[in-house]
């Protein structure tokens, strides 16, 4: 779970086995507003305004890598 800049709640739902997982948004009254798919392999740890910083498990090399997508919010 990781409360973003603007207060949201964004929460990782993942099933064994499977190579992607749902990130579901939720508002202050618990509303889910927003499902992100995110390979399963990514962890998030950070969601500003315009950009999320996550943890990648890179196989080849063995490591987990930190990585910066852009964050484009429709409100």
């Amino acid at each position: 779970m990781v409360v973003d800049s603007e207060g949201y709640l964004w929460v990782t739902v993942s099933i064994p086995g499977d190579p992607m997982a749902d990130v579901r948004v939720f508002d202050s009254a618990g509303v889910v507003i927003a499902t992100v798919q995110l390979p399963g392999s990514v962890r998030l740890f950070e969601v500003g305004h315009d950009y999320v910083l996550a943890t990648k498990f890179n196989a080849d090399v063995g490591v987990a890598e930190v990585v910066e997508l852009g964050l484009i919010r429709s409100k």
